[in-house]
């Protein structure tokens, strides 16, 4: 699930209460009337609700791994396409040059890890 998550998280998804109680509690049966906690109808008797400050405090966490990891969709745009690497290592290995790690590094230094 956390992949789940990371891939929504990566492509601009909002973090708000129902990814907050995805990513707590996943798989869990639960029907959210609105976008408040009050809304919130627990359905999942193996599964204890979270409380409303647990979920704040997941929502905190998962901006702050969207924030985190940013750099991935806009270093993955940017990278050439797998045949052109694959076709700038063949060059590389035969003329003892470095233009794929050249251009590697040109969108990792422009999109860092943060």
């Amino acid at each position: 699930m956390a992949d789940n998550i990371d891939k929504n998280l990566e492509r601009g998804g909002v973090v708000d209460l129902c990814l907050a109680l995805q990513s707590l509690n996943p798989g869990a049966q639960w029907i959210l009337r609105g976008s408040e906690y009050s809304g919130l109808e627990w359905l999942d008797d193996k599964v204890a609700i979270p409380s409303e400050d647990e979920l704040k405090d997941e929502m905190v966490r998962l901006e702050a791994r969207k924030t985190a990891i940013s750099y991935r969709g806009k270093r993955s745009s940017e990278y050439p396409q797998v045949g052109e690497q694959l076709d700038m290592i063949y060059h590389d290995k035969v003329n003892s040059t470095e233009t794929w790690k050249a251009a590697i590094k040109k969108v990792k230094d422009k999109y860092p890890k943060t």
